[in-house]
């Protein structure tokens, strides 16, 4: 990464070239070289970074446009041929459903070259030079992207029984890690580090070590870029098969609970997934006690009295502290350390003293989460009033009801959709399935600039462009025997 900018009086930014069209460049591709710290990115007001945010926008619809298939259509779509305000981006969302918009047909069938077809509407990069066909398996198809391309794409959690697969590359999930940071640093009249650095630390995750989906891509970028291998304990050391995931999910919804059969004899599968019979009981249930006791302890003996970087969902987090609430460990790190989390209980019934138990196993005083998802990048951190704070290289847009783009102005409350300007090798524009509360020109007491959004988040209902005709994807009800054969094969 490149070194910091030169800095005046602290928490005031000094644009490293001052020539606007650098510093778009640089919110878009470097966003920590153009802000060396969270404190100078919150000190710009907001209509400094809101100019930067049109000068980046248009570059990189003029950039792309011509280059990805689905935001060229889009764009035709709305009769925009150039970006002059920011609300014209507001026109370029991808739909909510889009990243999973292929005919699930293909998934069922093996037919890989359609998918990569399908994907290649996406992105940049050129993918004729992609042996799909040589895949039968999610995982091998991921694999064959990441021999022919620079592309390392993730996907959504397999709640639904159909991921979402968004075309992210090397030098984009590099951009993400590098940004992360952020979440980290005071601002405004915030205490605490202004200027944070995880080199050093240990990385402590009660999940898989690797895996495809976006929280595990995200973990494995984040050890890349700023982590030691040597010093990272997950609760499985293995790869998350995302077949497993997806049937997983779907067996899970087939019979309506949480807990597999041990006996898969109900099922007609085929004998390569009789041999995973286990592995797919463990995807579908809480950790084992013995499993969950055995990570604890590792991890608090290990990196005892040490500043460590834990990474987690809240609810595998609540699960290991409760474990440690069991065997008398507390306090087991330093007190500064880091703590990522996200998501919410994930349909689970938590414990009312989970977070308690978290802060005591763990030894910190507080934990503030973020909000962020699989289609945009950067965690948007929360302030010490509450409140979600969004990053300058997101440009966000509420909508009413119907689908009409709020002012931005005053306490608004609509469905977030937002371009993320750190996407290069594919359009960022993205409509989230969130109902949110922002306010765009009051002053958080926490001192940053900028909008910022109530911590209490709705999911919009009755969402008609995520309901993906028939004739693209059959539903859930299909032959469950079906699918699971097809891709035991």
């Amino acid at each position: 990464m490149n070194e910091p900018a030169e800095r005046g009086d602290e928490g005031s930014p000094v644009p490293p070239t001052g020539d606007k069209r650098d510093d778009a460049g640089l919110l878009g591709d470097d966003p920590r070289r153009l802000f060396p710290s969270a404190a100078e990115m919150f000190a710009v007001p907001y209509g400094e970074v809101a100019d930067l945010q049109l000068e980046t926008i248009r570059r990189r619809f003029e950039t792309l446009a011509p280059k990805v298939t689905m935001l060229g259509r889009l764009a035709g779509q709305a009769g925009i041929d150039q970006i002059k305000t920011l609300e014209d981006g507001a026109a370029l969302l991808y739909p909510s459903a889009v990243y999973k918009s292929y005919k699930l047909s293909w998934l069922e069938g093996g037919d890989f070259t359609s998918l990569t077809e399908w994907m290649g509407q996406f992105t940049t990069y050129d993918l004729s030079g992609v042996k799909a066909a040589r895949a039968d398996s999610l995982d091998e198809w991921f694999s064959e992207l990441e021999e022919a391309s620079p592309l390392r794409v993730c996907h959504s959690s397999a709640t639904s029984g159909k991921l979402s697969f968004v075309p992210r590359s090397e030098v984009e999930w590099r951009r993400r890690a590098a940004t992360i940071p952020f979440a980290d640093e005071a601002a405004g009249i915030e205490d605490g580090p202004r200027r944070v650095s995880y080199q050093g630390r240990p990385i402590i995750s009660p999940f898989y070590r690797s895996g495809h989906s976006a929280f595990l891509m995200s973990l494995d970028w984040n050890i890349r870029v700023h982590g030691d291998v040597s010093a990272v304990e997950t609760l499985y050391p293995g790869h998350l098969s995302s077949d497993l995931l997806v049937l997983a999910a779907r067996l899970k919804n087939s019979i309506g609970h949480d807990e597999l059969p041990r006996d898969p004899a109900q099922f007609s599968l085929s004998p390569a997934l009789i041999d995973r019979w286990a592995e797919l009981r463990e995807l579908v249930s809480r950790p084992t006690e013995d499993r969950l006791a055995d990570f604890v302890e590792a991890v608090s003996q290990r990196f005892a009295g040490k500043a460590v970087w834990v990474i987690g969902p809240w609810p595998t987090l609540v699960d290991a502290a409760g474990m440690a609430d069991h065997a008398g460990l507390s306090s087991c790190f330093r007190g500064d350390s880091i703590i990522h989390t996200g998501g919410g209980a994930k349909g689970r019934e938590l414990s009312d003293d989970g977070y308690a138990q978290v802060t005591r196993w763990l030894g910190v005083g507080e934990i503030r989460d973020s909000y962020g998802m699989s289609e945009l990048m950067g965690a948007n951190a929360t302030c010490s009033a509450g409140k979600y704070h969004l990053n300058a290289w997101t440009v966000p847009y509420l909508f009413d009801e119907d689908g009409t783009l709020l002012e931005r102005r005053g306490t608004q409350k609509g469905r977030f959709g937002a371009v993320d300007l750190m996407a290069s090798s594919y359009w960022g524009g993205y409509m989230s399935t969130d109902a949110v509360t922002m306010t765009w020109e009051g002053h958080c007491s926490c001192g940053r600039n900028g909008p910022f959004m109530e911590h209490s988040i709705e999911r919009v209902p009755d969402i008609a462009d995520d309901k993906v005709s028939c004739a693209a994807t059959p539903g859930l009800h299909d032959d469950l025997v079906k699918v699971l054969a097809q891709w035991g094969k």
